[in-house]
């Protein structure tokens, strides 16, 4: 349990730090960035976060894939089979450049150079900025 909590908060902070960005002006952007997240499709966020969702139902997602590769060349690879999106971030429900993503039963797997560690949580909690 120890364990799981600690790769929780550890992976849950790289990817949050990695894929939120600064916020973007409402003005720029006609559409909520929650639109970006659509079946099927791939979807760029700040710091090139790519988001894969097989299947979206409302705010319902399914075989979702997040992958974040660092300038450096390491690579970030979340995926998990359910999960859900919201408008907002942490700080702002209703801010329109961000989206919050709960994934359930997440794989983080990161490649270093010493090789590929591979975690799991229960739940990871995600916020992606619109890209600017």
């Amino acid at each position: 349990m120890k364990s799981t909590l600690a790769v929780t908060i550890i992976l849950s902070g790289l990817l949050f730090c990695g894929c939120a960005g600064t916020k973007v002006a409402s003005t720029h952007h006609t559409a909520p960035a929650i639109d970006l997240v659509a079946s099927g499709q791939d979807s760029i966020w700040g710091d090139g976060c790519i988001l894969h969702v097989a299947k979206r139902d409302g705010s319902t997602l399914q075989d979702i894939q997040l992958t974040r590769k660092t300038e450096d060349g390491l690579v970030t690879v979340l995926t998990a089979k359910a999960g859900s999106v919201w408008r907002g971030s942490l700080e702002d429900a209703n801010d329109d450049n961000a989206v919050k993503l709960i994934l359930r039963n997440a794989r983080i797997e990161r490649n270093t150079p010493d090789g590929k560690t591979v975690g799991t949580a229960d739940k990871v909690t995600l916020v992606l900025q619109r890209p600017s």
